[in-house]
């Protein structure tokens, strides 16, 4: 097996464990708050990374102003971005939450163009239109049908994650630099995310941060999302855009809603309606507009020299690292 085809496979490997993740996370919330799944999943986590942790930071050291921006960083991409996601998750459905969240890759860049002056083609402009529209009608879907307000609360909590994320992303282009590896600014999220939610459910919650107080039904699930959500996925991910342009991996991305949405309905008994099919359709032929012409579309070859705003967001080595 070549590089490439090598490559691709770990991203499909990738997009199996982080499309499973949504409908294992829906499952766990009937035995568990989102916070706490959180910090059991972020401490669990951090036992795993610690050793590896001092290691990396020892051979790739960073300066005083850089831990400042990983704390920053890390609010963002777990605290702030996570909080939303699991919390809008458990309000809504797996599939409304996997259909808004594929508009989040296009946001970023929407966001690029304004923040990083990265120009957008007409193309694209009609692909985040469609996308946007697919989105918007999904977010809508429980009041257009009469469902409870909560889910429409949870999808509108999935937007502003998304957002969260956006502006993770456009930091950690700008603060970026040779000595600042995307390692760093997991593992160092670990952290935050452990410290943040420790407290969040220290002062929200009544629990007995005992091992035995966790739900037996929620035990693998942490360990999956801890384990192989995290570490294997994101490992897998690293080395496969090693190997090929990183844009190259943004359809694999989308792959995620191949998984999950079968599973949600299967294992969960989730509905999908005519809106939703719309949506998603919708949401599907702007993705397609939008990616034309880019990842497995483009050459075989793995980009050496700079890759542009655009490539370089749309691929963002972190981009499913939660």
């Amino acid at each position: 097996m070549n590089a490439r085809l090598f490559a691709y496979f770990l991203l499909l490997i990738t997009s199996v464990i982080w499309g499973f993740a949504g409908p294992i996370l829906k499952y766990s919330f009937a035995y568990i708050s989102p916070f706490e799944f959180l910090f059991w999943r972020f401490l669990l986590a951090c036992v795993v990374t610690l050793p590896i942790m001092f290691w990396y930071f020892k051979k790739h050291p960073l300066k005083t102003h850089d831990y400042v921006r990983l704390f920053i960083l890390g609010l963002l991409c777990t605290t702030i971005n996570l909080s939303l996601l699991l919390v809008g998750l458990s309000k809504t459905t797996v599939i409304e939450a996997t259909l808004i969240g594929s508009l989040t890759p296009l946001l970023v860049v929407v966001f690029s163009s304004f923040f990083l002056h990265e120009k957008i083609s007409r193309r694209m402009r009609l692909g985040l239109g469609l996308a946007l529209l697919g989105s918007t009608l999904t977010i809508f879907q429980p009041l257009l049908q009469g469902r409870a307000f909560s889910n429409f609360s949870g999808n509108l909590l999935l937007v502003l994650g998304g957002f969260a994320w956006v502006g993770f992303v456009l930091l950690s282009k700008k603060w970026e630099h040779p000595d600042l590896k995307p390692f760093h600014i997991v593992s160092f999220s670990f952290f935050v995310g452990l410290l943040s939610f420790f407290l969040i459910t220290l002062f929200t919650q009544s629990i007995s941060f005992s091992l035995y107080s966790i739900p037996k039904p929620v035990i693998l699930p942490l360990i999956y999302m801890a384990v192989f959500s995290s570490l294997i996925a994101y490992t897998a991910y690293e080395v496969a855009v090693s190997k090929i342009n990183a844009s190259q991996a943004d359809p694999f991305g989308y792959l995620a809603a191949v998984w999950s949405i079968p599973l949600a309905i299967i294992w969960l008994g989730e509905k999908f309606d005519f809106t939703l099919l719309a949506s998603s359709l919708l949401i599907l032929v702007g993705i397609i507009i939008a990616e034309y012409k880019k990842g497995l579309l483009n050459s075989p070859h793995r980009v050496r020299g700079p890759v542009s705003t655009r490539q370089s967001l749309g691929g963002h080595h972190l981009a499913h690292h939660k």
